[in-house]
């Protein structure tokens, strides 16, 4: 059964944020880029016993390439027989815009977004309004790790910024801007080993 449950194009964004299609097809098959040739999705090898935890293991691995390159990395967490798994697509350096297409093995249901913000940026510690939107149309759960090293999540229903807010916040003038709901410091070894000992409970 091949179904689209989410299509956002040509949005404008600022750095801290993607441009992006999004297609969520339910089928086994691979993603694509409009300027790659179809290849195996990037999906974690390992299975999580909680999403947190694929969350946890995704933001880990990927936050510091994506600071170091100031490249942003985005993903679905993907359930499947009560074990949780992680998918990672990377946008390109200096570019805010990723226009891809993801696919997904049938019989795993999509439970959360999770991505990075690149390097250093005041305004990068914000979920953008199209994230936001994202997290509300699709109805997941969308976390962020940001160059503080701090997992956010923003859910759907949380309270976002109006424009005069996110304005006197330094961001751009529209509704919608968020805090998010602060997880857990990726620095802390000890806090993701408590995540870990909690999920294999």
């Amino acid at each position: 059964m091949l179904f689209t449950l989410l299509a956002i194009e040509q949005f404008c964004m600022s750095l801290q944020t993607i441009i992006m299609v999004l297609t969520v097809l339910v089928m086994c098959g691979f993603w694509h880029t409009k300027s790659e040739a179809k290849t195996q999705t990037p999906f974690s090898l390992d299975s999580y016993d909680s999403e947190l935890h694929a969350v946890v293991a995704a933001a880990s691995k990927y936050n510091s390439i994506s600071i170091t390159e100031d490249r942003e990395y985005i993903g679905g967490i993907f359930k499947k027989a009560n074990k949780y798994y992680y998918s990672v697509m990377a946008g390109k350096h200096g570019e805010d815009r990723i226009t891809t297409t993801l696919r997904f093995p049938k019989n795993t249901q999509l439970v959360a977004l999770w991505h990075t913000h690149g390097a250093a940026g005041e305004t990068r510690e914000y979920f953008s309004d199209i994230d936001t939107a994202m997290a509300e149309h699709l109805n997941k759960p969308f976390y962020l790790a940001d160059h503080t090293y701090q997992l956010k999540v923003f859910r759907p229903g949380a309270k976002v910024m109006s424009a005069v807010i996110a304005r006197h916040h330094g961001l751009h003038a529209v509704d919608g801007y968020a805090k998010g709901e602060l997880i857990m410091s990726l620095h802390s070894e000890q806090g993701g080993k408590q995540v870990a000992r909690q999920t294999n409970s």
